[in-house]
């Protein structure tokens, strides 16, 4: 087999709650190969965010890393010094951010703060060709007259055009990985169809290996050819896309698809799963799940189950069959 890309093993994410440290990722594993585009789902407050920003390093005071081993390209990230992970950052990494509106500095022309990321990574780069690099990414996001546009500032910009900026600030160095964190959350259906198109595309066209993180299953299903979906910090499930569509085996990932909203549904209730995930620090003994499943048997509260390969799946479930 590839070696993976991004290797996650044993992760955990803690912040400091009641005089002691309560953790919001609790063992994640996870990979991704060269070239796959794997989506990262779950409620918000599962975690998936959190683990993005642990792999570039970004976790903000008081919380912490507090374990596991995060290897880009074989290299172990958390042994690197700050010095190291912002070479990375951008060069070799690229990361969207979910609001394009608070990303971009609304004081500083479009233009200016693309060329001030490639400069970061690109020393050698004189003026125009960075000017002529920033062009190059704004026209490869699908924004026209991009010369023109290098000079307009983000207030000026539609939110959808405002998130492609951001996709050209991630890819302008050429990285080898995007981390996409949920970027479609603050637009409107029709664009953030578009959005997904975009990232289709350009990871066909340059190459790029995904990590799309998102509780919107329908867009997930049009990008990732592998879903890992998370759940009070962990891992419940992980298959192939096509897989864990067809034939879920964690009870939370079938009624995560029954809350998918679908057509000719006008005038009847969304599903919704009752009750709400454990706070950080508050998991209970057994499965994180139990008190919403209503697949629960009482071992579930008992003890947490290890995740185990079926069928495909890898899945954390002790009824899973």
């Amino acid at each position: 087999m590839t070696a993976p890309l991004l290797d996650v093993r044993g992760l955990r994410v803690a912040f400091p709650m009641g005089g002691g440290w309560g953790e919001a990722v609790r063992g994640v594993d996870f990979a991704v190969a060269p070239g796959e585009a794997v989506g990262l789902v779950g409620e918000s407050g599962s975690g998936k965010s959190l683990s993005a920003l642990a792999i570039m390093r970004l976790i903000a005071a008081p919380g912490r890393i507090a374990g596991g081993i995060i290897r880009f390209d074989g290299q172990d990230l958390l042994a690197l010094p700050e010095s190291g992970m912002r070479r990375l950052r951008g060069r070799h990494i690229g990361m969207v951010f979910q609001d394009p509106s608070t990303s971009l500095n609304p004081a500083f022309s479009v233009g200016q703060q693309l060329v001030d990321t490639i400069r970061a990574h690109r020393p050698e780069l004189g003026r125009k060709a960075l000017r002529d690099r920033a062009a190059e990414v704004l026209s490869l996001v699908g924004i026209t007259e991009p010369q023109r546009r290098l000079t307009a500032y983000p207030h000026q910009f539609s939110g959808g055009m405002r998130q492609r900026v951001l996709i050209a600030m991630a890819i302008a160095c050429e990285p080898r990985l995007l981390i996409a964190d949920e970027p479609t959350t603050a637009l409107d259906v029709t664009v953030q169809a578009r959005v997904v198109e975009l990232l289709n595309r350009l990871r066909q066209q340059l190459g790029l290996t995904v990590l799309f993180i998102s509780h919107n299953l329908d867009l997930v299903a049009e990008l990732c050819d592998r879903v890992v979906v998370m759940y009070a910090g962990q891992v419940v499930e992980e298959a192939a896309t096509v897989d864990l569509f067809t034939h879920p085996r964690h009870p939370y990932t079938r009624l995560l698809q029954r809350c998918i909203p679908r057509l000719g549904l006008a005038g009847h209730r969304l599903p919704a799963i009752e009750g709400a995930p454990p706070p950080a620090g508050r998991v209970p003994p057994g499965c994180a799940f139990a008190e919403r499943c209503p697949d629960a048997v009482q071992r579930c509260a008992l003890a947490p189950p290890a995740r185990r390969a079926l069928d495909g799946h890898d899945v954390a479930c002790w009824e899973a069959a």
